[in-house]
C-alpha cells in the first residue's frame, strides 16, 4: 500500500510476557508482568549478562504459555541496544533455534515484528509457524552505551528520560488467534537537527509525525479508525512535541499515548520525563494494551516504536540524531 506500507493476512499474536527490573515492578504496569527482579544484577557479575537473563526468561515464558518446546519453534526474532546486539546474540546461543537479529535502537520492538510477520506471510501455507520475537533494555548497561555510566552519577535534565530494565518476548504464529497483526508502514530515518543525547524524546518525534502521516495516507484512514494509538518512547517532551506537530495540521488525536509515559509514575518515581529503551514499549504491550485487547477493551490498536539512531561516537563528532518510526496495526478478530 504505498510505498512503504503492507497488508498481511496470515499473522497471529498467540501470547507475550514481560520481566522487568524493580523500578519498572513499582511502576503502574509492573504487577502485570510475568515477573521482577529486585537489583540491577540478577545474580549476575555484569549488567550484560544481568539483561541476558531478562531475554532467556521472557522467552522461556513464551514457551510456557503456549506449552510448546524449543524445537517447535522455528524462529527467534529479537535486538537490544548494546554493541553488536550481544545481549540477544548471547541469548539466542541458548537456544536451538534459527536466529535472525535486529536492530532499530528503540524502535526494535515494531522492527521485529514486521520482520516476524514477513516470514509467516510467505510460509503461510504450512501450518504450525510460530516466530519467538524478543526484545531488551537494561538501565545499567545502556546509560554507559549511550551517555554516561551511572556510576559517573552526572546531572540530568528535565528532558533526559530512564532507560528502562526489561525484556519481552511476543509468539506469532499463523494459527489463527483473537488478536491478528494486519498492517505495518516502514518509518523513514528522519534527521532530527538534534544534539543533545538527553533530549532523545524530542529527537525521535519527528520521526513517528512522518510515519503516522504516512501510515494514514497510505491505508486512507479514518483519526476515529483507531481505539489506541501508542507511540514510544517519546516520553513527556517528546509525546508534547508530537501532539504540537499534529495541531499544528489541525489533527488531534484524543486516543494517543506513548509507553514511556505508561511504565513509571512520574510524580511518585524519580524517572525525570518519563521512560525509554528498546523495552519500553513492551511493558506496555504486554502488561497494558493486549490483555485489553484480549478482553476487549480495546478492537483496533496502532503500535508506532520510536528509534534513536545514534551513538556516543557519532555524537562526539557532533552529529545530529536521526530518529526512526515503525508502525504495526493488530486488530481483534471475532
Amino acid at each position: 500500500m504505498g510505498k512503504s506500507s503492507y497488508i498481511f493476512n496470515n499473522v497471529y499474536l498467540q501470547n507475550w510476557s514481560s520481566v522487568v527490573g524493580k523500578k519498572e515492578y513499582l511502576g503502574p504496569l509492573g504487577p502485570m508482568a510475568d515477573q521482577h527482579f529486585d537489583d540491577l544484577y540478577f545474580n549476575n557479575q555484569s549488567y550484560e549478562k544481568a539483561e541476558i537473563s531478562l531475554v532467556k526468561t521472557a522467552i522461556n515464558y513464551s514457551l510456557k504459555k503456549s506449552n510448546l518446546k524449543e524445537e517447535q519453534i522455528d524462529l527467534l526474532i529479537g535486538g537490544d541496544l548494546i554493541n553488536q546486539i550481544v545481549v540477544s546474540n548471547y541469548s539466542a546461543m541458548k537456544y536451538n533455534i534459527p536466529f535472525v537479529g535486529v536492530y532499530g535502537a528503540c524502535s526494535t520492538t515494531t522492527l521485529a515484528f514486521l520482520t516476524a510477520a514477513m516470514f509467516l506471510e510467505n510460509n503461510y501455507r504450512s501450518d504450525n509457524k510460530n516466530i519467538i520475537t524478543f526484545v531488551s533494555s537494561h538501565n545499567g548497561s545502556a546509560e554507559r552505551t549511550f551517555r554516561y555510566p551511572n556510576e559517573y552519577g552526572t546531572q540530568r535534565c528535565e528532558c533526559y528520560t530512564t532507560t528502562v530494565t526489561a525484556a519481552n518476548s511476543f509468539l506469532f504464529s499463523n494459527q489463527k488467534s483473537k488478536i491478528k497483526l494486519t498492517k505495518a508502514t516502514v518509518g523513514k530515518v528522519i534527521d532530527s537537527t538534534m544534539r543533545d543525547c538527553q533530549d532523545m524524546g524530542r529527537a525521535m518525534a519527528p520521526a513517528a509525525y512522518q510515519t503516522i502521516l504516512e501510515h494514514f495516507n497510505d491505508f486512507e484512514c479514518d483519526i476515529d479508525e483507531y481505539d489506541l494509538i501508542l507511540t514510544g518512547d517519546l516520553s513527556y517532551y517528546g509525546n508534547l512535541m508530537l501532539q504540537e506537530m499534529f495541531l499544528e495540521d489541525g489533527i488531534e488525536f484524543t486516543m494517543m499515548k506513548d509507553s514511556g509515559l505508561m511504565v513509571y509514575d512520574r510524580k511518585k518515581q524519580n524517572v525525570w520525563a518519563g521512560g525509554s529503551g528498546a523495552g519500553c514499549i513492551g511493558i506496555a504491550l504486554a502488561c497494558d494494551v493486549f490483555p485489553k485487547m484480549e478482553c476487549g477493551v480495546y478492537k483496533k490498536v496502532l503500535v508506532c516504536a520510536t528509534g534513536a539512531l545514534m551513538n556516543s561516537t557519532m555524537l562526539a563528532q557532533s552529529e545530529t540524531i536521526p530518529g526512526i518510526c515503525h508502525a504495526i496495526t493488530f486488530e481483534v478478530i471475532e
